[in-house]
């Protein structure tokens, strides 16, 4: 529903006869919604015996660029830029059909949605089959799970300048002869809140896992696990007995991108399992000697604490999952830039470098480099 606002304004008068009523003033009027701004007409009708306003005729004249999409005379264009676009353009088709009264006429549907497409949307939509491209109810089904809600910066269902913000939906160009509303009606109206933004949607409830961490190499030497138990200089060895195994937690609503690992039965107060490098400014690059220690840290976030006696810079979210479970290591570089860790055995620690060949051979020249990673092993539930 519109809110009306009269504008102070003196009437125009004119002679009109419709249904024996003669008067006819004319007030300009604002309607808002949605934050856009259309200029109409209302019709007072004044009675011939009364004084009194009695109905409003409101015909609508908003130019047509921003008039509801299902109008026949926009032109309907769909880009995939966000959910909220995709949601308003099937919406805009549908209404269109209905108006037309060709809703269950699929084939003129998606002979209208074809045209529509543009942008990057165009390639998705050239990309799926010809069943999907040939059945609406399979179209906009496609169309609503490629772009998600939430997705994209906003709708921009239109061609032309205006085109960064979509226009209001009219309920029609004209509405129609109405009762008029008292002066009570009015001013009620114009003060009316706006409704309340919808609440966010809550995050999901975390799908905590549990595991060991098994180390796998292709020296079987080096084959074990991490063991739960910190020695006195606070980094993390091997272990090859299973039930001296470290015990760490993930969400796996997480899982997706970079996470932390929550320690579960180590010999340390720390929060969680994480990289400390010996070096203070460590190098990052290819060839690079440096390595870090598997160690407990915790605190904030942003001035980690760390089991390590070793004070470089330390990191807790940094951990992966492939397919495979291998779980990966990613650093977070000064520059902003995310650089790959290597898993290397040295002295029964476990460590990790940019480039663990280099750092391995630094340490034991000569020496084949023995291949080695980390495996998340799932508790059995």
């Amino acid at each position: 529903m519109a809110t009306v606002v009269l504008l102070a304004s003196s009437p125009i008068l004119k002679s009109f006869n419709h249904h024996q009523e003669t008067p006819l003033l004319f007030f300009p009027i604002i309607f808002l919604c949605k934050q856009s701004f259309s200029l109409s007409w209302v019709y007072y009708v004044l009675s011939t015996n009364s004084s009194r306003i009695k109905r409003l005729i409101v015909v609508d004249t908003t130019p047509l660029e921003k008039q509801d999409p299902s109008a026949d005379h926009v032109q309907l264009t769909f880009s995939g830029s966000s959910g909220q676009e995709a949601e308003a353009f099937v919406q805009a088709v549908q209404r269109r059909a209905h108006a037309a009264g060709k809703l269950r006429d699929n084939d003129w549907i998606v002979d209208l949605v074809s045209v529509c497409f543009e942008g990057d949307a165009l390639r998705w939509f050239e990309s799926l089959d010809d069943k999907t491209q040939g059945d609406w109810k399979l179209m906009k089904a496609a169309i609503l799970r490629q772009y998600p809600p939430g997705s994209g910066a906003g709708p921009s269902l239109f061609s032309g300048n205006n085109a960064d913000t979509a226009p209001p939906t009219y309920e029609a160009a004209l509405v129609g002869i109405v009762e008029t509303p008292s002066e009570t009606d009015l001013q009620r109206s114009m003060s009316r809140p706006l409704p309340p933004p919808p609440a966010p949607e809550a995050p999901p409830a975390p799908v905590l896992r549990t595991g060991r961490l098994r180390v796998v190499s292709t020296s079987k030497s080096l084959c074990g696990y991490v063991s739960c138990k910190l020695p006195a200089y606070g980094c993390f060895e091997l272990t090859k007995h299973e039930n001296k195994a470290l015990r760490v937690m993930y969400d796996e609503n997480q899982a997706g991108g970079l996470f932390s690992l929550t320690l579960l039965d180590c010999n340390s107060n720390l929060e969680w399992l994480g990289v400390s490098w010996i070096q203070n400014q460590p190098s990052l690059m290819k060839g690079s000697t440096d390595y870090a220690y598997l160690s407990a840290v915790g605190g904030d976030p942003s001035n980690l604490s760390s089991s390590c006696k070793w004070r470089g810079p330390r990191q807790s979210r940094v951990w992966g999952l492939t397919a495979d479970m291998t779980l990966y290591t990613s650093w977070w570089g000064w520059s902003g830039l995310v650089y790959p860790l290597q898993v290397l055995i040295k002295s029964k620690n476990v460590l990790l470098a940019a480039d663990a060949p280099a750092a391995w051979a630094s340490e034991k020249p000569g020496t084949p480099f023995p291949q080695t990673r980390l495996v998340f092993e799932h508790d059995a539930y």
